[in-house]
């Protein structure tokens, strides 16, 4: 900086010296001396130097970084006056302008910046603002738009990396046509006898991935394991049978996964490939989420062992985000990479690459970095649409011979029924993420909603219904009703279409009324969750949810009485907890029975992508550590924490334990706790299916929990 202090005045260097000085200033954060050094070189320049309006949009920049807003917008201003600007200029102006709450001048810049480039990116920086600002329905549009012109982006994308990665094959390579398979893997999930271990529901995300493939030219195979083994080991006979329990061995899994002889496993790996074809170039394997034990990591150990083995087939493995955690502090000899985030354009690039023989390493760092074994790209379209083709979709048709008591004959002919329904349930999803921060979600930090228009959503499950058969739906969103508008438009969209299905989802309090519930249940809904997680005021606060008791309880009389099951989920586990907080969810649990039908407790689970995470001290915690630990009152938790002045981890784990217990053991008299049970949600839809009457199938829905639960 003494150096470029000592350039001539009034000169072209002296103008670039106090340029580059200001930069330097910007880069320390030091926006006094930066902006003076800026100013002095704007003085120096004649109001047609083109230079002049670059330098007023970055002083509007570091104004902006400053805090300064009034500042900030006067010089993004003067850079427009003199023809200096681009989109971000006028999407900087417009974030200053919501900043003032002054959104009619917002939305003329913002429409500006869409005039200059209406690029999926552009689309991409709206949601964020509107998201940042809570304009709900700004964000939905611009994500709407973005959805459809990231789709035209991609294609065009896509033919880029085929052709670079062509000029980095050999010469005149055609490529090789691999054999490729995706695998959903199992694991082991424990239940009572006459009880379904395994989840009757065909996998929503591989579906999505293998219809982006299967529509970018990628020739791929699916099949699930998962439902496989469960189907067998259930309903087999015992030479069908895996004994999954061995994937709990995890010394025995990792030595045989190393190198050891172990004929008792590769013998269960011989009995796996009759269940399935495993011989192909490359074999893509699916860790599921919600396992509460690291079977599923077993079984891609031995798995990938036992086929590089005997077909030294490329192994690539992706799934949930916490079992490649755990995976990726195993020995990896027998896998060649584990795939991070979103699976679509990663897979894209990988399989084209390995097609045409080159290095995933070679491949530019925009479309797929790697390092070591991991493989990140989470760049992709969404909304694909789910295609199911190849599964065995057979096995997801609901059948079992569950009993009632020898007096119970009204519930009799109902059960009957159920057990012969063949009744399938489909996952669907409208959109990914949440315009609310509730500082125990996972969502909490991301700054993006992506979301399908009423009408495409719509025409997806069209499509799932007339190819699979598919009427019932569980619409796996953070909340259905992101805004009234947005739930009513896509409820007059089922009915104007006549799209006879029943579905379920999640919902906040917030944008409902008795006119939107009535007609949510006239489209079909027949039962929404609510995550009210707690009925204390204090709680509330803390975990920034933003609701209010008394708007909670009507929206859950008028979601009762619209014959729609009433569903909440609650929290126990808070830092600061006490039995009076308890009380207070207790409380309200007494007081509402009439118009709840089930409730979902569970501890706080801690992840690192959660507020609660990220801004542990604002939350009163620290010194987070790995922990596992999981039991039937659904006290599971990945991550344990000290309280700052309060609780170490080991004695806030025991008043966790302490405190769920408390909770059902008080408010199970007054209404049904629930775990998840796969049949449960079987039988509300075909309840729901089969009586016109919501009354009565609510009283039929209650009562099953005998038989059920």
């Amino acid at each position: 900086m003494t150096e470029l202090r000592q350039a001539p005045e009034s000169n072209v260097e002296n103008i670039n010296a106090r340029i580059a000085m200001g930069r330097a200033y910007r880069q320390k954060k030091d926006y006094g001396n930066a902006i003076d050094e800026y100013s002095a070189a704007v003085n120096c320049l004649s109001a047609q130097d083109p230079a002049k309006g670059i330098l007023h949009k970055e002083m509007g920049e570091m104004y902006m970084e400053a805090g300064d807003i009034d500042s900030s917008i006067s010089e993004f201003s003067k850079a427009i006056q003199t023809g200096q600007y681009d989109q971000y200029t006028h999407l900087s102006l417009g974030e200053l302008f919501c900043r003032k709450k002054r959104y009619d001048l917002a939305d003329i810049e913002f429409d500006k910046a869409v005039d200059i480039d209406p690029s999926s990116h552009v689309f991409f920086q709206l949601i964020r603002i509107h998201k940042k600002y809570r304009r709900i329905h700004k964000c939905i549009a611009a994500s709407i738009n973005y959805v459809d012109k990231k789709r035209e982006e991609d294609a065009a994308e896509n033919k880029a990396i085929l052709d670079a990665i062509k000029s980095h094959a050999n010469a005149g390579s055609a490529g090789k046509e691999l054999s490729v398979k995706i695998l959903r893997m199992p694991l082991v999930e424990r239940a009572a006898k006459d009880k379904h271990s395994y989840i009757l529901l065909p996998p929503f995300g591989i579906g999505q991935l293998v219809a982006y493939l299967r529509g970018n030219d990628i020739k791929i195979d699916q099949d699930d394991l998962y439902v496989k083994v469960g189907h067998d080991n259930m309903f087999g006979k015992d030479e069908d049978r895996i004994d999954m329990e061995i994937f709990l061995d995890e010394k025995r899994v990792v030595e045989y996964s190393n190198g050891k002889e172990d004929e008792y496993i590769e013998n269960i790996m011989r009995k796996l490939e009759a269940k399935t074809n495993l011989k192909y170039d490359v074999m893509l394997l699916s860790l599921d989420c919600g396992c509460p034990n690291d079977s599923g990591v077993m079984f891609v150990l031995a798995l990938a062992k036992y086929i590089k083995k005997k077909y030294n087939a490329a192994i690539l493995v992706g799934g949930h985000y916490e079992q490649l955690d755990v995976l990726m502090s195993h020995d990896l000899r027998n896998i060649d990479y584990v795939g991070f985030g979103k699976g679509e354009k990663m897979l894209f690039v990988a399989l084209t690459a390995l097609k045409y023989g080159v290095n995933l390493n070679e491949v530019p760092d925009k479309w797929l970095v790697v390092k070591g074994k991991e493989m990140i790209n989470g760049n992709v379209p969404y909304g694909t649409k789910a295609d199911y083709d190849g599964l065995p979709f057979h096995l997801y048709e609901y059948a079992n011979d569950k009993r009632t008591t020898p007096d119970d004959k009204e519930f009799e002919c109902i059960l009957d029924g159920f057990n012969n329904s063949r009744l399938k349930v489909a996952e669907f999803e409208l959109m990914d993420g949440c315009f609310y921060e509730c500082i125990f979600c996972c969502l909490s930090n991301v700054k993006e909603v992506f979301i399908l228009s009423p009408k495409e959503a719509v025409d997806q499950l069209c499509e799932l219904k007339e190819k699979y058969g598919i009427s019932n739906f569980m619409f796996m969103n953070s909340m259905i009703n992101l805004s009234k508008k947005y739930v009513n438009d896509f409820c007059d969209e089922i009915i104007s279409r006549k799209l006879d299905i029943l579905w379920s989802d999640c919902a906040r309090a917030d944008n409902l009324d008795r006119d939107t519930l009535n007609k949510m249940s006239r489209a079909g809904c027949v039962r929404l969750i609510y995550g009210m997680e707690s009925a204390s005021p204090r709680l509330l606060r803390y975990m920034n949810k933003g609701l209010r008791m008394g708007r909670i309880e009507d929206v859950l009389r008028w979601t009762h009485e619209a014959g729609i099951l009433v569903g909440i989920e609650l929290i126990c586990g808070f830092p600061g907890e006490t039995k009076e907080d308890l009380d207070m969810t207790i409380d309200f649990v007494k007081r509402n029975k009439e118009h709840l039908d089930m409730c979902y407790c569970n501890v706080l689970y801690v992840r690192n992508t959660m507020r609660f995470f990220s801004e542990a001290n604002k939350y009163g915690v620290h010194n987070f550590r790995n922990v596992r630990y999981y039991d039937e009152l659904n006290c599971s938790v990945k991550l344990g924490y000290d309280e700052i002045g309060g609780l170490c981890w080991e004695d806030k784990f025991k008043e966790m334990q302490e405190h769920i217990k408390y909770m059902v053991d008080k408010a199970q008299k007054e209404r049904d706790f629930y775990r998840f049970e796969y049949e449960v949600e079987h039988f509300m839809f075909y309840l729901f299916s089969k009586i016109n009457d919501r009354n009565r199938a609510r009283y039929l829905f209650r009562k099953a929990k005998k038989y059920l639960v």
